[in-house]
């Protein structure tokens, strides 16, 4: 979803994001332009992971924004928990790649700004128009997936009162022939 948008590096876990960011600042290097997490990994939790990066290595969302996803519901409460912890966006699984791709062109765009020294108002509302753009291309992809959902439940509704239909007449024709 983000190729040929950033250099991509993965890790496998919250240790192992850590233990990157950790080397890559022993070493003198940049620190990555933004950081995309998971909530929910092994060891330790993607809350836990932007917390300590916060703590640790960088406390401005704008020089290293960190954006979170997970399935995790209630979405909304995982949202505020996650801002709590120190992230700069949330995006909830399921998720529309290119909704995602344009959220992390938008947070690359807002930290190149801020890196060239733009001045902070413009960077602003720069950001928050595409973001709200970006939020409302989502909200209208969870509204699809949603109505999905309600077309799926239906769907085995009528399902299941297409056999109990079937059932019923084959007990009347079983109760038929038996008289």
């Amino acid at each position: 979803a983000l190729d040929g948008l950033c250099d991509v590096y993965c890790a496998m876990d919250g240790s192992q994001a850590v233990k990157f960011l950790e080397e890559r600042q022993a070493q003198n290097l940049p620190l990555p332009d933004t950081v995309l997490l998971d909530i929910q990994m092994p060891g330790m939790s993607g809350f836990e992971v932007c917390e300590e990066m916060r703590q640790r290595f960088e406390a401005n969302h704008c020089k290293m924004p960190i954006v979170m996803i997970s399935a995790k519901v209630p979405q909304d409460q995982t949202a505020l928990k996650g801002f709590r912890t120190g992230m700069t966006d949330f995006v909830p699984k399921p998720f529309n790649t290119e909704v995602l791709r344009k959220k992390m062109q938008v947070v690359l765009e807002s930290k190149k700004d801020f890196d060239l020294g733009a001045s902070t108002a413009f960077v602003t509302a720069e950001a928050c128009s595409r973001l709200k753009d970006a939020e409302q291309q989502l909200e209208d992809e969870q509204a699809r997936v949603k109505a999905l959902e309600r077309l799926s439940q239906l769907t085995q509704r009528k399902a299941e009162a297409l056999e109990d239909h079937v059932k019923s007449n084959e007990y009347k024709i079983q109760a038929s022939q038996a008289e």
